[in-house]
């Protein structure tokens, strides 16, 4: 992923409301404090392939390879994984799925 390609990836999860608003509860339940902004959060961002996990992802989701997708993995400033890995189309400029980790 390119500087540009993590930037859009990121905006596009802060301005999905219901992906924010579930992020920023499972954030309050980690560390006790409201989420507001991105920078309170550590994040990877990496290109994302269907075929890495085939049985997990969802129809919109199968197309990334075929598209440009991100997987952005979430955590606290301690470090603390988020258990909710948003996949994100960048062709398409749309989240199209979210795992949770179970």
């Amino acid at each position: 992923m390119n500087q540009r390609e993590e930037e859009q990836a990121l905006s596009l999860i802060q301005t999905d409301r219901a992906l924010w608003t579930t992020l920023a509860n499972r954030y309050q339940t980690i560390t006790g404090e409201a989420l507001e902004r991105l920078d309170q959060l550590q994040v990877k961002v990496s290109v994302f392939h269907a075929n890495v996990m085939p049985d997990r992802v969802n129809a919109a989701a199968q197309q990334c390879g075929q598209h440009r997708c991100a997987q952005i993995l979430l955590f606290t400033v301690d470090k603390t994984l988020l258990d909710m890995t948003p996949i994100v189309d960048l062709s398409q400029e749309k989240i199209v799925q979210v795992l949770n980790e179970e």
